[in-house]
């Protein structure tokens, strides 16, 4: 009789199981290592005699012999359908290891004097060599940081990494993993890639992180109580929204737009257990995608026993919900998806017309009749009785734009109106608007709007001093550089 399964076939087409990336195929190595109970986990990206090397080392439990024998059988999993943590079916460490390279080896340790050290080599698979799992060895392992008990996974071989270079890799790997374990970096998990501490990066950009920092929460999270299938039990589905500073980041370049994920990046994150799986234009129903819902992002949050709803497989790196699921969500979220389309392009229509949305650029126009006025083009004289002056008052429009000026602010005369351009890149302006993460609403309100009136009014005070423009440019940029060494 044949055996059930083919083994050279097998660890071949395995291979192809569908890991979008080397991102995806490393995050099943850190879920591992999260339910292990790691704290700190270490990616080394080398080569050594021009052959790419990925090692990675944890700090969590580790393994004895008998668990680390079961670390590479396919579904050999001590924890298998499990949905307290990350893990479900025991695919994860062999299965993502061989996507990308041809031999893995995994080191663990309860005590670091007793290591054991096991292997999978698809090569030796291939020529007969490798016909069942071998037994662990004990085998010491020199690594930097190595903690009393932990992990080590190391891939070689490499055949199907995508990159030629490492800090291609590096960039890559910041980027796509800072996201998907952003929460966990925020709580205090460490991940390093070559020494480099990994931060995370929101794409609600509510949060600080690699990610730009200026949006808003819209409205309050909504709470879902649903039956878990089959469990008898009821779970929570958390969805949040957030709505980006359109009046501020609308005036960035299109590249540094597409560089920080502003546009082309619409759509919904999908987080299982705190961890990304998928993001993208989910549960909207008939809403179809536009360029206007580049400026607000959604966020859901699910418990793994949800995973048939939403139909997660063994891979966790993207969701095929059922229809259920679909009619439950759609109603909650098409409503909020529509409402924030209007508000964004009712503020873009806002922007156009030159309405004026900051309130101390209103508080600046009503008091400006009663200051020294400037010159100007201004033709027609208007009483102003509680001024007494026989012309109104300046029009403002403030500007926030990123520069590599040492300036914070530059004013710009245009008319009747005081153009005052703030530069968002500025060290004062990025520590202000890290200082507002998590304040209350009436906190951030009140100092925007203070600091806002300060620049204002500095702005206008220049203006006055026509005959002496150059030296007060000279002191504002100054002034600027001054305030940036303070901060840095």
């Amino acid at each position: 009789m044949p055996d059930l399964i083919h083994i050279k076939n097998f660890i071949q087409s395995t291979r192809d199981s569908g890991y979008k990336n080397v991102a995806t195929a490393i995050s099943e190595l850190i879920d591992n290592s999260i339910e292990a109970g790691a704290t700190r986990i270490s990616l080394e990206i080398k080569k050594t005699k021009g052959k790419q090397i990925i090692l990675m080392l944890d700090n969590g439990k580790g393994m004895n012999y008998k668990e680390i024998q079961k670390a590479l059988q396919f579904g050999g999993s001590t924890r298998f359908n499990s949905r307290e943590s990350y893990g479900r079916y025991g695919m994860g460490l062999p299965n993502s290891s061989l996507s990308i390279a041809r031999r893995v080896e995994v080191f663990s340790w309860k005590n670091k004097n007793d290591v054991f050290w096991t292997y999978l080599d698809i090569d030796e698979i291939i020529d007969g060599s490798f016909k069942q799992l071998r037994k662990p060895k004990s085998r010491q392992i020199d690594c930097a940081n190595k903690s009393h008990s932990g992990t080590v996974i190391v891939w070689k071989n490499i055949d199907r990494l995508g990159y030629k270079s490492i800090k291609p890799l590096e960039k890559f790997l910041k980027r796509k993993l800072g996201q998907t374990y952003r929460h966990f970096l925020y709580n205090g998990f460490k991940i390093l890639i070559n020494d480099l501490i990994l931060i995370p990066f929101d794409p609600l950009f509510l949060l600080k992180g690699q990610n730009f920092v200026g949006s808003i929460s819209y409205g309050k999270d909504i709470e879902l109580e649903l039956k878990v299938p089959n469990r008898g039990i009821t779970k929570n589905i958390t969805i949040r929204f957030s709505i980006l500073p359109i009046e501020k980041w609308s005036l960035i370049s299109n590249q540094e737009k597409s560089k920080n994920s502003i546009t082309k990046k619409a759509g919904i994150s999908i987080l299982r257990n705190g961890r990304e799986i998928d993001y993208g234009w989910f549960f909207m129903g008939k809403k179809r995608r536009e360029n206007y819902d580049d400026w607000w992002r959604g966020e859901i949050a699910f418990p793994a026993e949800f995973d048939e709803l939403f139909g997660v497989t063994h891979t966790k790196q993207f969701i095929n919900p059922t229809q259920e699921l679909k009619d439950i969500l759609s109603n909650h979220i098409e409503p909020v998806a529509r409402s924030l389309h209007r508000q964004v392009i009712d503020r873009f229509i806002a922007m156009k017309k030159g309405e004026i949305i900051s309130d101390a650029v209103k508080l600046a126009m009503n008091k400006d009749a009663y200051l020294t006025p400037l010159k100007t083009k201004r033709k027609k004289l208007v009483k102003i009785p509680e001024s007494g002056r026989g012309i109104p008052g300046m029009k403002y429009s403030l500007l926030f734009r990123e520069s590599t000026d040492q300036a914070l602010f530059k004013p710009i005369l245009e008319d009747e109106t005081i153009k005052t351009i703030i530069n968002s890149n500025h060290a004062f302006y990025r520590y202000l608007e890290n200082e507002l993460i998590g304040q209350n609403k009436m906190l951030k309100s009140f100092v925007s709007k203070l600091f806002e009136l300060i620049i204002l009014a500095a702005a206008r005070a220049e203006l006055v001093f026509e005959k002496a423009s150059s030296e007060i440019e000279t002191f504002r940029i100054e002034w600027g550089r001054v305030l940036t060494k303070f901060l840095t």
